[in-house]
Order: structure tokens, then sequence, then C-alpha cells
């Protein structure tokens, strides 16, 4: 394995996910090698229990479908800070419009809605031109908390949403 094809690969795996200009720019290999050693190692990680997938924009580790779930109640989906960030302010104001989380978290918060949506800890629903985002099951389950107790964390700042 080439070095550049190494430090791709060790770049993808700590950012978690990333496009080709933000893994070149972290790597600091030209955009085309990049690209070049991203096809490989999806390639090459093909036949195994994680592949490297690729959405259109972003390049990800994730694991086989296969295998989903089996391990899925093994390793909880990763948050980052600014998704456990937006959660809040979707959990603080539910049901929430989408509009009033990106006054507040900003136009970052897309990306992590969509995120959250797909881990399913967010719903969304279409309401004329507006889209209302709400917490699911799930949420409550995974941070082991109660709707009553999440209310009371909340209930001051609930009053400023409404």
């Amino acid at each position: 394995m080439s070095k550049d094809k190494k430090i791709v690969e060790a770049v993808l795996f700590a950012i978690q996910e990333g496009t080709e200009d933000e893994i070149a720019k972290r790597s600091k290999i030209d955009k085309r090698n990049v690209r070049k050693a991203l096809e490989e190692l999806k390639e090459e990680y093909k036949d195994r229990g994680i592949k490297i997938e690729n959405d259109g924009k972003l390049w990800r580790f994730t694991v086989i479908n296969e295998a989903l779930n089996k391990i899925s109640n093994l390793v909880p989906p990763e948050l980052n800070k600014a998704m456990i960030e937006t959660l809040g302010v979707i959990a603080a104001g539910r049901p929430i419009k989408q509009s009033d989380v990106i006054k507040i978290r900003g136009n970052k918060a897309y990306d992590h809605i969509k995120k959250l949506e797909k881990l399913n800890f967010v719903s969304s629903k279409k309401d004329g031109k507006t889209v209302t985002l709400d917490i699911t099951e799930k949420f409550f389950k995974y941070f082991d908390i109660s709707k009553e107790d999440l209310n009371k964390i909340f209930s001051d700042i609930r009053k400023e949403f409404k």
C-alpha cells in the first residue's frame, strides 16, 4: 500500500466522513491522488465487515448491511458535539420548525438534522412551506430519559420557544 493511500485511509478513519477536498486538505495530498486512493481503498474494503462508501459528495467508513442488525445494539451511533447541540435545540423546542433550529444553530445544522434523521433521533414532517422537527423514541432510549424528565429539564427554555 502506498504512503499516500495509508495517509488517506488514516485521515478518513479519523474524521469519519468527508469530501475529497476535506481529505486532501487534511492529508496535504493532491486531490487527484486522494480520489485515486479512495477508489482503491473502496475496492480493497468491498469484501470485509466494514466498507468505504461514497454518496456522491461524502466518503465514509461504514459497516456492511449484513452486519448492521448484529451490531446495532453494541455500537452507539457517532454523535459529535455539534450534532448533540443541534439535537438539544430540537429536544428543547419540540416540536420545532427547522427554520428556527437553523436560526439558532446556523446553516451547518442542515447537515446535523439530515444525519440525526438518518440515525433516527429526529423525525421531520412537512407542514405547508416549513418542516417541523421532533425527537423520536430512540432519543429517549439512547439518553435513558423519560419525556417527563426531559420536560422538567427544558421547562424554562421551552417557554422561549412558544
